[in-house]
């Protein structure tokens, strides 16, 4: 029957329907994070790693320090701010027997500008899982910067897991010309749906000038550098695509295997092998 001879053809388009969207969006997200890459060269600026006072480079193999930028860190009881030289020294900065609040003070140096990142905690003891809800105060060359917004503060750290998943520090390079970059989770720390995400980052070039961006979930593809900024330095809850999350699913057998490379391929072989017999039945 005629039918029976464009099943073959009719299945296999069925199957390349189903499988293109995916596809196509996966492809899209390869697409535009080549052409980001391309036209913008980003460094995660990693603090105290190891070594308090250190600034590097990771997730290149081995660390590459950073001459160019300085990092500073100081503790404050209110009355006098005094430098940390060591882990050691912090903790025992921390054994107040009144139990007041401290201020934890990060100075970052680069190009002659001046960025302070600072924050309160509760003195005393702490361990890895302690975390204490705080505004951070952010100042660049004395001018006030800060926003509300609160981010979980990890008192038990001073390198980047201090603010992990809320602020971030990189250098973004494009035509040659650096800046250097804040990040910052705005949307606070409550639990909430994709959309009700926000960030701001603000860009400061050589000269001291400052451009900030503020911007929600539903507005990152707007300008796709953004995501870039946000998975390298881990400010948000999960990673994000450009314009769909396709590329983050957890892989497994299912999902892409199966579906939608699998059904793809069988697809097109279904629709090659139906255009063959088409083609034979009309020269008969």
């Amino acid at each position: 029957m005629k039918w029976m001879r464009l099943m073959p053809l009719m299945l296999g388009v069925i199957l390349v329907i189903l499988s293109a969207k995916p596809l196509f969006a996966a492809g899209n997200e390869t697409y535009i994070g080549s052409r980001v890459n391309h036209q913008f060269k980003f460094d995660h600026i990693y603090v105290n790693f190891m070594e308090l006072g250190k600034v590097e480079i990771l997730g290149r193999g081995t660390p590459i320090p950073v001459d160019h930028i300085s990092v500073e860190n100081e503790l404050s009881d209110g009355k006098e701010r005094q430098a940390i030289q060591t882990m050691a020294e912090y903790v025992s900065m921390n054994q107040q027997p009144n139990g007041d609040r401290l201020t934890y003070t990060r100075t970052y140096k680069w190009a002659g500008q001046i960025i302070e990142i600072a924050d309160q905690f509760q003195a005393g003891e702490f361990n890895s899982s302690t975390r204490e809800q705080v505004n951070l105060h952010m100042s660049i060359n004395h001018k006030d910067w800060s926003v509300e917004g609160p981010v979980l503060v990890r008192p038990f750290f001073l390198d980047d897991n201090r603010y992990h998943g809320y602020f971030g520090v990189l250098t973004v390079k494009e035509k040659g010309r650096e800046k250097l970059v804040i990040i910052q989770r705005t949307s606070g720390t409550a639990f909430t749906p994709d959309k009700n995400l926000s960030w701001r980052i603000l860009s400061i070039d050589s000269q001291g000038q400052v451009q900030e961006d503020r911007f929600t979930y539903d507005e990152l593809s707007e300008v796709p550098q953004r995501v870039n900024m946000i998975n390298i330095t881990s400010a948000s809850p999960f990673s994000l695509g450009y314009r769909s999350n396709i590329l983050f699913v957890w892989p497994s057998l299912l999902f892409p295997l199966a579906y939608p490379i699998g059904t793809a391929i069988v697809g097109l072989l279904l629709v090659i092998i139906g255009l063959v017999k088409g083609l034979r039945h009309y020269r008969k």
